[in-house]
């Protein structure tokens, strides 16, 4: 599967690369390379919904902490946090874009087993 990859950097000047996948309905599966203030470059996978706001262009992204998927794919340390480093690192983690949907969907049908 052929995902786009978005570099862009933050508010403070970090790089950050981010990554959208459709996983079922309003959920997407979003994977987000970007350095921690420990130092360390993770990435993270986590399932947000996504809702138009009736302003072309705008959307709203929704995620709750503790309910929702959210997972650590990949970790480093590098000595510093270019573009390329971080390119290279979500292009590493997508490489295992099936997996984590399939952990993604998985742990929503056990969520609603369970209710």
């Amino acid at each position: 599967m052929q995902v786009q990859i978005n570099t862009k950097k933050d508010y403070y000047g970090k790089w950050v690369a981010k990554s959208r996948v459709a996983l079922q309905g309003k959920q997407v599966l979003e994977v987000t390379t970007m350095k921690s203030d420990s130092g360390y470059l993770q990435t993270l996978a986590s399932v947000v919904e996504v809702e138009e706001s009736g302003t072309p262009g705008i959307s709203i992204t929704r995620f709750v902490m503790f309910q929702d998927f959210n997972v650590r794919v990949e970790i480093s340390k590098p000595r510093v946090c270019t573009e390329k480093v971080v390119r290279a690192q979500q292009e590493l983690a997508l490489t295992r874009i099936e997996e984590i949907k399939a952990n993604a969907i998985a742990f929503y049908q056990e969520k609603a087993v369970a209710a």
